[in-house]
């Protein structure tokens, strides 16, 4: 009877070695001679064309399509191309690359004192003009850093700023994308008025990131403090909008209770001439008393009768009444 012959050792290791030298040999070839790109399409919106997005992604016919790193490309289109918002790149098979653009959306002007910048949904600067393009939101306040040119992301350098700006750019961008067909029937009503309301603001002061202020339909000034629970707050106001005639011109004013109080044109236009007719007063009576030489313990007296008392007993009793909701 015969014993098998045993295979030396070293035939399992040579084997072992000859697997992983055509491992390295091919994955050498996958990153040279094999899958380079032949093809690449251009699919989407764009105001430029699909040579010009070709040109700008960098990529030519033969570079490796796993040596071609797709958030590079991406990145290249987006800095060079001011009005594509986004571009997606896509390996389709191991010789076509997909570009997949979506154009950057006009939002909003950003009025500063040298120009107007007109700005994206996310806050990408497409151009500057000296006046606001029609039909946008237009922000004042917005303090963005000087150089800034377009292509590049709006900044102020107060991170606390831009936090809230970039917030409200999503929330109207948001708002104006439409009704969520998913929420339930109470939702959908609040996403309509808050809808109707967004789409009745022609700008908003964003210089006090504390106190946020809106211009409803150019007639009223809401005072809508920090962008926190923007939805609630907007639907307080109008609440309050609802209960006036649609020509009424005022001021919704923020309370310190969360709530909110409106005055109308009139009486803080009556409350201003009150405040400047008591101050006047009493920079008179201030001028006189310096002036004065000599004067005796009653003409003082009857100066402080005259002057500032009787400017703050005026005050008192025709100061603008305040209707809280």
């Amino acid at each position: 009877m015969s014993t098998p012959k045993k295979r030396p050792a070293h035939n399992g290791a040579l084997r072992f070695l000859v697997f992983i030298i055509v491992l390295l040999l091919l994955a050498v070839l996958s990153t040279t001679v094999f899958f380079n790109i032949e093809t690449v399409k251009v699919t989407g919106s764009s105001n430029y064309s699909p040579e010009d997005i070709l040109e700008a992604s960098g990529i030519k016919a033969g570079d490796n399509i796993f040596r071609t790193s797709m958030q590079k490309v991406s990145k290249r289109i987006e800095d060079r191309l001011v009005y594509v918002g986004h571009a997606n790149i896509k390996r389709t098979n191991t010789s076509t690359v997909t570009i997949e653009i979506e154009p950057a959306v006009p939002a909003a002007n950003f009025v500063t004192p040298r120009e107007v910048m007109l700005v994206s949904n996310e806050g990408k600067i497409l151009d500057s003009f000296e006046e606001p393009r029609a039909s946008l939101y237009t922000f004042y306040g917005t303090e963005p850093k000087p150089g800034l040119l377009p292509g590049e992301m709006y900044s102020s350098g107060d991170q606390k700023k831009d936090e809230s700006v970039y917030s409200l750019l999503r929330f109207f961008s948001e708002v104006k994308a439409g009704e969520d067909t998913d929420a339930d029937r109470e939702q959908r009503e609040q996403e309509k008025i808050i809808r109707g309301f967004a789409e009745n603001i022609t700008s908003i002061d964003v210089s006090d990131r504390s106190d946020i202020v809106m211009v409803y339909d150019d007639r009223i000034n809401v005072e809508m403090g920090n962008i926190n629970d923007i939805e609630r707050k907007i639907m307080m106001c109008c609440e309050i909008i609802e209960r006036y005639p649609e020509d009424q011109e005022g001021t919704i004013v923020s309370l310190s209770d969360g709530g909110y109080s409106f005055r109308d044109k009139a009486s803080i236009e009556r409350s201003d001439i009150i405040f400047e007719s008591n101050i006047s007063k009493y920079n008179e009576t201030t001028t006189t008393e310096e002036t004065e030489e000599g004067g005796s313990e009653n003409t003082g007296e009857e100066g402080s009768e005259d002057g500032s008392d009787e400017g703050a007993e005026e005050t008192d009793e025709t100061r603008a009444p305040e209707m809280h909701e």
